[in-house]
């Protein structure tokens, strides 16, 4: 049986009309070009802040994250503010411009101002081989580390193949046509080809339930909505890993795996 519990999350965000907490950026926001493609377009929501003999821990993850968007600026999220900049990415090499948030009051717990601060100081990273596919920010000076784990919210996951228990692989002929997309309120936008539709998301991580309700237009013949549709309804465990999806089928009947993209649609604010 399918292990149940609710999801949270926030939406996707491209950032606009930040208030500035420092001096505005002399960084250009180029497109990137070079760079690990495991750690761009995905959402990174931080696990903890470890410098000198401490190490401080968020009470609520999806409350602090980063992501890079390929434009070349990215997008965070510290606690109660939001805001940007431009990043540099190359090898094992990120840096960030000066980065612009809005000034508001977050709480006495809040840690958003050191998480803010602390990714002004990031010189590197690395990927650890772990299953949850942990990102660790390198600070400058050995000033410390920043671990992030990858989030399910603030992208859209496009089906791209199911690799069947069997050996039987399934390739999607057009993935913007199958996909599926995380929300705040512990729902799922999903799209299947000419059908579209919600469903309801219960995480234990690693395992997940995605109970799935679509309208039910009579697709080409060529279309692929079935087999998509029945992939979510009989997951049951997920793994984010070098920047992909992958649901698992139960008794190893296979996996189906997405892309992460960017919704045109998704509000311009993030909520937090």
């Amino acid at each position: 049986m399918k292990r149940r519990t609710l999801l949270a999350a926030t939406t996707s965000a491209l950032l606009s009309g930040a208030v500035s907490r420092g001096r505005a950026s002399a960084q250009v926001a180029t497109p990137t070009t070079a760079g690990d493609e495991a750690v761009t377009v995905i959402r990174w929501e931080l696990q903890r802040i470890a410098a000198g003999n401490g190490a401080t821990t968020p009470d609520d993850p999806s409350n602090y994250w980063f992501q890079l968007l390929p434009d070349g600026t990215v997008a965070i999220q510290a606690d109660c503010n939001q805001g940007g900049g431009a990043y540099a990415l190359a090898g094992s090499s990120l840096t960030f411009g000066d980065l612009v948030t809005t000034d508001l009051a977050c709480g006495a717990d809040s840690i958003g101002e050191e998480f803010a601060r602390n990714l002004g100081y990031v010189v590197a990273f690395t990927r650890t081989t772990n299953a949850g596919d942990e990102l660790v920010l390198d600070l400058m000076a050995d000033g410390g580390q920043l671990f992030f784990a990858p989030s399910l919210a603030g992208v859209v996951w496009e089906w791209v193949a199911f690799e069947g228990g069997d050996g039987n692989v399934v390739t999607a002929a057009d993935p913007s046509r199958y996909t599926i997309e995380f929300l705040g309120d512990g729902t799922v936008q999903v799209l299947a080809d000419c059908n579209q539709g919600t469903a309801t998301a219960t995480i234990d991580a690693p395992g997940i339930d995605l109970t799935v309700a679509t309208t039910k237009m009579a697709c080409p013949g060529d279309s692929q909505d079935a087999d998509f549709l029945r992939y979510l309804d009989e997951a049951v465990s997920y793994v984010i890993r070098d920047g992909r999806l992958a649901l698992s089928l139960p008794m190893d009947a296979g996996i189906a795996l997405f892309r992460p993209t960017i919704s045109e649609t998704s509000p311009a604010t993030p909520t937090s």
